[in-house]
């Protein structure tokens, strides 16, 4: 192989990869963005933040009302007692209750009805 036979292979394979860039940005092709989170929480309580922080690391927009009672909050979304916990998530009309990873809440808002994890349940508004 001659040395300028590498330079030629390697200008086509950037080409080709310029070539995919520009395809991709003229079509529009992109990531969907996900949709807002309204979070309500109890204040001083550090895991609500850290939850919403992780929620915004993994791409929602999250709105957050801090109430120190918010069993009208629970009430008024159907969350049962036995499943209460200090911060409520409310997304495309579904309830997030508790610590519920990004990956389901996104999952459970565009395609599921009713679901339960390890960590919270996932339900339907009332």
């Amino acid at each position: 192989m001659e040395p300028n036979d590498h330079y030629l292979e390697r200008r086509a394979i950037l080409g080709l990869l310029t070539s995919a860039v520009v395809i991709t940005l003229a079509t529009g092709v992109r990531a969907e963005p996900k949709p807002t989170m309204k979070v309500s929480k109890t204040p001083g309580y550090t895991c609500c933040a850290t939850w919403v922080e992780y929620l915004r690391a993994n791409g929602f927009t999250v709105t957050v009302t801090e109430a120190s009672d918010l069993r009208e909050v629970k009430a008024r979304v159907g969350v049962p007692k036995e499943l209460s916990s200090c911060h409520t998530g409310e997304i495309s009309g579904y309830v997030v209750e508790g610590h519920v990873p990004a990956h389901a809440a996104l999952t459970a808002s565009t395609t599921c009805r009713t679901s339960t994890t390890t960590t919270g349940p996932l339900t339907k508004a009332a």
